[in-house]
């Protein structure tokens, strides 16, 4: 095999004007017109273990992305946050995860669906629990890196959304996607409502763009989305009416205060 490296010119790109240079590796084997096809294909074969192998988190961490946002009149972006270890039941410290047997139908559907298609999950419960103690957990059952999404900003509308979780933003084939404090996603949602009916309008991402989202034909195909918040939730699912959204759900689960078993445990 003969390899070939050219740096590339330097080109100035980005909001931030980053200075980023075309690489290119090339690299060539002898071949005859009686083996191409399959050196070709052991070529691209072995390109495609050593991509997998480069895309998957380390051992034992999560890799934690957030939306960041550098000025008004650019398209957030997503940026790597954090590397969390991972959640374990035989852990110690941070690394300790206390398994509830509440989610466990969370686990057992996102383990079968996920290469297949999208899972959307909503679990709920008071404030302090480990909610979002448990989507690390799940990511790292999963080996998923974590988006975290905040869909209280007014700036993010329906199409910048769709873009964000578009293929050519995420570059992972499947990952976690979490949405945390959802009840006051709800509220807003049924204050639109309530505006759209006498007439106003309102800013920020729409139930109906979400759920168009959450459908996978414009943004994501497969992979989770944990949607975690309080169990005022559990009121508004009764309150609201958001039909086109509720029927993406696939499960939910209530996560409470440990018993006094629990502890024991």
């Amino acid at each position: 095999m003969e390899v070939r490296y050219s740096p590339g010119n330097e080109v100035v790109c980005g909001r931030d004007s980053r200075v980023q240079r075309a690489e290119v590796l090339e690299l060539s084997i002898r071949t005859s017109s009686e083996t191409i096809l399959h050196d070709k294909e052991l070529l691209k074969s072995w390109l495609s273990s050593t991509y997998k192998s480069y895309s998957e988190p380390s051992p034992g961490y999560v890799s934690v992305y957030a939306l960041h946002e550098s000025s008004v009149d650019w398209m957030p972006e997503w940026k790597f946050e954090r590397a969390k270890h991972c959640k374990i039941s035989s852990g110690t410290g941070q690394s300790f995860y206390f398994r509830r047997s509440c989610l466990n139908k969370v686990l057992v559907d996102a383990m079968f669906w996920l290469t297949t298609e999208l899972r959307v999950y909503l679990v709920s419960g008071p404030p302090g629990v480990g909610k979002s103690e448990f989507t690390i957990w799940l990511a790292g059952q999963l080996g998923l890196p974590v988006y975290r999404l905040c869909l209280s900003s007014t700036r993010l509308t329906d199409e910048r959304l769709a873009q964000m979780l578009s293929p050519s933003a995420i570059t992972f084939n499947s990952v976690l996607l979490q949405v945390d404090e959802f009840q006051s996603v709800l509220s807003r949602w049924t204050d639109q409502d309530s505006n759209h009916s006498h007439g106003n309008c309102s800013c920020g991402v729409t139930a109906a763009g979400f759920a168009e989202c959450l459908q996978g034909s414009s943004a994501m195909a497969r992979g989770v989305v944990v949607l975690t918040g309080t169990s005022e939730i559990t009121r508004q699912l009764t309150n609201t009416n958001l039909p086109a959204f509720f029927r993406r759900l696939h499960c939910c689960a209530e996560l409470t205060w440990m018993s006094d078993n629990d502890k024991r445990v």
